[in-house]
């Protein structure tokens, strides 16, 4: 499966560090339009696949891979959930777009997006209608987890309204969604940016920043929405972030090529891990060899230790 930078946190005990592998290169590939089986039982979950006469091309956020079309047993449409969808509950900017309901009930038709609607507002040559059209099927599209048309609706609107504050925010919760956090960071704060008193855009702005590892400042962009519009949701949300910044001020780091181990005091031994930094290593690897592309920063693995009951 890909190699994709990410943070991983991990709860283990020494018996189940054999699993520490599975966590750490398994789970950033976990959000996707397309999935690639492998005849060899590996599965690959990317943005975009394209196939040529003796290759299969893959994107999995900004990086691009290419396989043998031999190796490669099927591909299917498919969208599991993201790094940020598995620590985050999905979220969906609530207030509509200027003009959105004028053009609803022709955009979406019995749950679907009527394209032949879509191109007529288009064909009429008025931007501003234009984008919020196109913005209103990538909603439809994000609901219905067709994330990859969804991407170009939102991009296309864009397009024609690129300061548009709701398009924007949107995107950026596809970003997310579809495990490219740090990528959303710059929509949504171009979004709070447009529109500095909205709430949806400041929440976003806190997901991507909380899904690429950066809890404080999206404590900062949480207070600020919470602020400006009560959410339970996202307080809860604060609340674990808060914590979660207490418990890492006491974190150690230990660094390798290839990955970063931050870990909480003196509850491991020094032994355990570098053992598992020498599982992460040879994993990675023989990973790299294979698909011969490496991510283009280290992998962050955040090691918790559980607290055993005293008899």
């Amino acid at each position: 499966m890909p190699l994709e930078c990410a943070k991983v946190r991990i709860f283990v005990t020494p018996t189940v560090r054999c699993w520490l592998i599975v966590f750490a290169v398994a789970i950033p590939s976990l959000s996707c339009a397309e999935v690639v089986h492998m005849k060899n039982g590996d599965v690959i979950h990317a943005d975009r696949v394209t196939e040529s006469a003796n290759t299969i091309q893959y994107e999995v956020g900004d990086d691009s891979y290419t396989v043998p079309k031999s190796k490669v047993e099927r591909i299917e449409a498919g969208a599991p959930p993201s790094v940020g969808a598995i620590e985050l509950p999905t979220y969906v900017p609530a207030a509509p777009a200027v003009g959105e309901e004028e053009l609803l009930g022709q955009i979406v038709r019995e749950g679907s997006v009527n394209r032949e609607a879509l191109n007529a507002i288009e064909s009429r040559g008025a931007p501003g209608a234009t984008a919020v059209a196109f913005y209103i099927a990538g909603k439809q599209e994000f609901q219905s987890g067709k994330f990859a048309e969804a991407r170009r609706d939102f991009e296309a609107g864009m397009h024609y309204d690129p300061q548009n504050p709701a398009i924007v925010n949107f995107y950026a919760s596809l970003l997310i969604r579809t495990g490219n956090a740090k990528q959303a960071i710059e929509y949504a704060a171009r979004a709070v940016r447009l529109a500095p008193d909205s709430a949806d855009a400041l929440a976003v702005l806190g997901f991507a920043q909380y899904a690429a590892g950066y809890p404080k400042e999206a404590t900062q962009s949480w207070k600020k929405s919470i602020a400006i519009r009560p959410d339970a949701s996202i307080q809860r949300l604060l609340d674990r972030a808060g914590r979660e910044l207490t418990a890492e001020n006491n974190y150690s780091e230990r660094e390798t090529g290839h990955f970063v181990l931050r870990y909480e005091g003196s509850q491991s031994s020094d032994t355990f891990r570098s053992q598992i930094l020498s599982t992460l290593e040879a994993a990675y690897t023989e990973l790299a060899q294979d698909f011969g592309a490496e991510p283009r920063s280290s992998i962050q693995v955040v090691l918790s230790l559980p607290t055993l009951p005293r008899f």
